[in-house]
Parts: C-alpha cells; sequence; structure tokens
C-alpha cells in the first residue's frame, strides 16, 4: 500500500516499511521473485480478486475474505485506536461516538460493523490516510479511528497538536489489526510456503525489524502479552 506508513508507504520512489522488510526477508529465506506492486487499498483489493496480483501484503483475516484470498498466520498486530483532538469526548465504546463527525479508512475490516452501530450520517471513509489526518488537522472530523502507529505516523508527518488517543477501538470479534499475507487461492501452496518461512524468522529478527520502524518499545517475544487500559 502507498500510504500505510510505517508499515508499507512510498518514499522517493521506494516501496519502505515493515511489511516490506518482513516480505524481503521471507523472499531471502524461500527463493520467492517479489514484483512490487503499488496502490491503495481500493486499487490493490479488486487486483487480488481478479487474479492481477499475487499476494497483498497488509490483509486482515475476516471469513468472508476466504472467498477470494488464503491467509498466512500474522506477522503483526496492532490496536485500533480514536484519535481525537477534543478534550470533551469520553470514550467507552463505540456508541459514544454517535454525535461526532467520525472518519475511517474505506473498505477496513470494521467498516461494516462501525457502520450498524453508528449508521452513516457522521460518517466519512477516506481511501488514504493522509487526507483522513488533515481533515482532523483542520476541524473537518471530530474523530479517526486507525492504526495506532500508522496514525501516530501521520500526526507526526503533518504536525498535527492537540491530538489525543480516547481509548481502543473494542468490538465483538475484532480484536486488534492482524497483519497477514493474503494470497490468490489459485496458489493455496504459497501460504505454506510462507507461513513456513515466517515461522523461520527469529524472535531477534524480528524485534529488530519492528523496532526499525516501530522505536524500542516492541516487546520482547519472550514476554507475557499483558493489557494496558
Amino acid at each position: 500500500m502507498d500510504d500505510y506508513a510505517p508499515f508499507s508507504f512510498t518514499d522517493g520512489g521506494r516501496t519502505l516499511g515493515l511489511s516490506v522488510d518482513v516480505m524481503d526477508r521471507l523472499a531471502d529465506l524461500t527463493g520467492l521473485q517479489i514484483i512490487p506492486v503499488r496502490g491503495q487499498w481500493d486499487e490493490l483489493i479488486p487486483m487480488l480478486q481478479n487474479g492481477d496480483i499475487d499476494i497483498m501484503a497488509n490483509m486482515s483475516y475476516r471469513p468472508e475474505r476466504e472467498a477470494f484470498a488464503r491467509f498466512t498466520e500474522p506477522y503483526h498486530t496492532i490496536p485500533n485506536v480514536v484519535f481525537t483532538q477534543s478534550d470533551s469526548l469520553n470514550y467507552t465504546r463505540l456508541e459514544d461516538l454517535g454525535d461526532y463527525r467520525l472518519a475511517i479508512g474505506a473498505g477496513i475490516y470494521y467498516e461494516d460493523a462501525v457502520k450498524e452501530i453508528l449508521g452513516t450520517d457522521n460518517l466519512l471513509t477516506f481511501s488514504a490516510q493522509e487526507p483522513m489526518f488533515q481533515a482532523l488537522a483542520k476541524g473537518d472530523v471530530d474523530v479517526v479511528i486507525n492504526a495506532l502507529h500508522s496514525g501516530n505516523y501521520w500526526i507526526h508527518e503533518l504536525g498535527i497538536s492537540g491530538v489525543r488517543i480516547a481509548g481502543e477501538l473494542l468490538l465483538p470479534g475484532f480484536t486488534g489489526e492482524d497483519l497477514r499475507f493474503g494470497i490468490r487461492p489459485t496458489l493455496p501452496p504459497l501460504a505454506d510456503i510462507l507461513n513456513q518461512a515466517l515461522a523461520s524468522i527469529s524472535p531477534t529478527e524480528q524485534r529488530t525489524i519492528e523496532t526499525r520502524w516501530l522505536g524500542a518499545t516492541a516487546r520482547r517475544a519472550d514476554q507475557p502479552s499483558g493489557r494496558i487500559e
């Protein structure tokens, strides 16, 4: 994806990011030749469905996507959070956002769930992340729901002041954004090959990649996972 920093983005004509580094490592381990195809989410998904590309690098598993993709195990999991400049917003559940102008990414895997709970009157969808956070900076929207690291990247990149995280998006069946590789169904052995390669990436290698793109806060692989409110 062109603007899914820090996981996948284009800078100076090069494709960079955590997902790209993982894919490059998988290519080293398997001998696969990777030919990058860049675009927005709503451009790339039809290409995967039509068989124009073989692998989508930044996909989350949803049952309905099994119709057009085979999935690897997750290579990274990130929380989706509520970004806002409003000091008065008290957020504990999605219904608390009913009176606010809300922005989300077009086609994001929780889009239908958000629409079902909040409706569409105050909901705006964006096919790219930069204009979504520009809208937050200008006050055109009150709230943006986005992946934690991607949102922090754009807030820093655009120099937006006064943004806070009101809380985490918690919905039944949505426990965070599990980044996986989605593979064209006519190439089922490829998912197994990539899974074996993912399993062979050492914890040290994984931490090195995470630290490069996410900073030195990635927890050690041998620590139990915890939850901080």
